[in-house]
């Protein structure tokens, strides 16, 4: 009679098990909800990478803090993407094989289009905090982002560089490592700066982490006698190359693609990275009391202040995990964001149109005494 007794709640844990897995009756306790991040947290760019996990992992603590999601629990699976697209597709195969209900990456938007493939394929939500490419622009997939396109930032840096300085002549170095996202604002910015009857003078590329002069490169650039120099990497090598710049030049003017926008750049970059120029989504400085707590308990976390990557991270798992809060069903994940559309930011509210892309405005900001300041 024991033995048919233990076969019975065998039976009904299993079938639990199979037709309700948020929650275990056996043990009275829900299951867990698994949430994925991806990007890279090693290497020259991993300051994006690293940023954007610590805003997840604050948006996870405090969710968690307050019960979770309907009482679940919600458990953060990181894998480092290392900025190399095989390995971005492997780390997400490893991430829905351990039955995650959404990824949160990646990072750069080369390897978020190798990604992208894998994750439709699986009906897998996959949003990204700072991935800006137009190639994944207007499409009805799993992709989402909130992050503006790449062409509001260009056409934004041209219509001030021409409303604001005698800017006739340019040079551009930008960085191979992340192509697909290099070479679109290259060609999108010097569609837009023709248009306004600009010219292009010079421009040479290069890849992050592989040894290369940056002093003879800049100072042929800068024999094309450019009145503006424009920089698309990230923020060590974007750090560098303004250090070069200025021992030849220490008047023109500098723009920097948003992707150098990070502490990194002022850290490394001291002196020679003041007054560089920016378009970024959002008020970085806005004061609002969720952003000052945010910042207070970043700075307290993880003993820096937040970047742009870091609020983006933050954001992003918002998305995922208000949805879920509407509706648990992963199935249901993509109409759910979709359907909500409109979501709490740390600056603001954040509005996902039926295509999964952020909408907003842009502010210009440049390097100041050390700071990052808004332009009014």
């Amino acid at each position: 009679m024991k033995f048919h007794k233990s076969v019975l709640v065998l039976t009904i844990c299993l079938l639990t098990f199979i037709f309700a897995p948020g929650e275990n009756f056996c043990s009275g306790k829900k299951q867990p909800l698994k949430l994925g991040f991806a990007g890279g947290l090693t290497g020259t760019l991993s300051d994006l990478g690293i940023a954007g996990r610590n805003g997840v992992i604050l948006a996870v603590e405090e969710f968690n803090k307050k019960g979770g999601v309907n009482g679940r629990q919600v458990v953060l699976l990181t894998r480092d993407d290392k900025n190399d697209p095989e390995v971005a597709r492997k780390v997400d195969r490893e991430l829905i094989d351990e039955g995650v209900v959404a990824i949160i990456g990646h990072m750069l938007s080369t390897m978020t289009i190798a990604a992208v493939p894998l994750t439709n394929a699986e009906k897998i939500v996959l949003i990204s905090p700072t991935a800006s490419i137009d190639d994944l622009t207007g499409i009805d997939d799993y992709f989402f982002r909130t992050r503006l396109p790449t062409r509001s930032e260009t056409d934004h840096i041209c219509e001030y560089l021409t409303a604001n300085f005698d800017s006739k002549r340019v040079v551009v170095v930008y960085d191979i490592s992340n192509k697909a996202f290099s070479e679109q604002v290259y060609s999108n910015f010097k569609e837009s700066y023709e248009r306004k009857g600009g010219t292009i003078v010079g421009v040479e590329n290069f890849t992050s982490g592989v040894p290369e002069s940056f002093f003879i490169m800049v100072k042929q650039l800068l024999s094309n006698t450019p009145d503006c120099f424009f920089i698309i990497t990230g923020a060590l090598d974007a750090a560098l190359i303004c250090q070069q710049i200025r021992k030849i030049n220490g008047d023109i003017t500098i723009v920097s693609s948003s992707w150098g926008m990070t502490p990194d750049l002022i850290m490394n970059g001291g002196p020679a990275v003041e007054g560089v120029i920016f378009s970024q989504p959002r008020n970085i400085q806005k004061q609002s009391e969720s952003y000052k707590r945010f910042e207070k308990t970043y700075v307290s976390r993880f003993g820096s202040k937040p970047s742009f990557a870091a609020i983006s991270g933050y954001d992003a798992a918002r998305v995922i995990i208000d949805a879920l809060y509407i509706d648990e069903s992963p199935e249901h994940l993509k109409s759910t964001i979709l359907n909500y559309n409109v979501y709490k930011g740390i600056q603001g509210d954040l509005e996902i149109d039926r295509f999964g892309d952020a909408s907003g405005k842009r502010g210009v900001y440049t390097v100041a005494e050390g700071m990052f300041v808004g332009q009014e």
